[in-house]
């Protein structure tokens, strides 16, 4: 990931480049002061995070979460601190899980990192409530995964020590 991200100033419209650790630079055009992330959301990687989102949802709502997942991760390679990010990335990596790939440990970091860096508490409850939804229909799809799967061969697993010599049965 590099340490810069391409924008556009502010003040002159002149494409820069910032570095995106720094909370604000000069312009090397106009000399204003650009405030990093502000420039980031508004410039050109803004429009691009509001494209990629999209690209995202689309991926998402076609189950191919997957692509999802890769999308969600493009926008925090520009904006680390975009909630909407995080929260996509974190139910489209448990989406992605399977019996032999529990993804679902990915969840709750990735939700954590969505409201460190929400401040408004109208945001907060927002963010609360779609992650309650959309994150509690992708863990319950989970478990269904693993209860249709116990309940198709769990039978079989509960038989095998009825084959075993006795001394192996303990």
């Amino acid at each position: 990931m590099s340490n810069f991200v391409e924008t556009t100033c502010p003040s002159c419209g002149a494409d820069i480049s910032v570095p995106r650790k720094e909370k604000s630079v000069n312009c090397m055009y106009c000399s204003a002061t650009v405030v990093v992330q502000e420039a980031i959301k508004q410039g050109a990687g803004g429009k691009k995070i509001e494209n990629m989102l999209q690209l995202a949802a689309n991926a998402s709502e076609a189950g191919n979460n997957q692509e999802a997942y890769n999308y969600y991760n493009q926008v925090l390679e520009i904006d680390m601190e975009n909630p909407d990010a995080w929260v996509g990335k974190g139910i489209a990596a448990v989406w992605q899980s399977t019996l032999a790939d529990d993804r679902s440990g990915e969840m709750m970091p990735a939700f954590k990192s969505a409201f460190q860096n929400t401040s408004s508490r109208e945001e907060k409850i927002e963010l609360a409530n779609k992650i309650s939804i959309e994150g509690t229909t992708a863990y319950l799809a989970l478990v269904r995964l693993a209860t249709n799967h116990w309940s198709e061969f769990g039978a079989y697993y509960s038989s095998v020590g009825s084959y075993l010599p006795d001394e192996e049965q303990a």
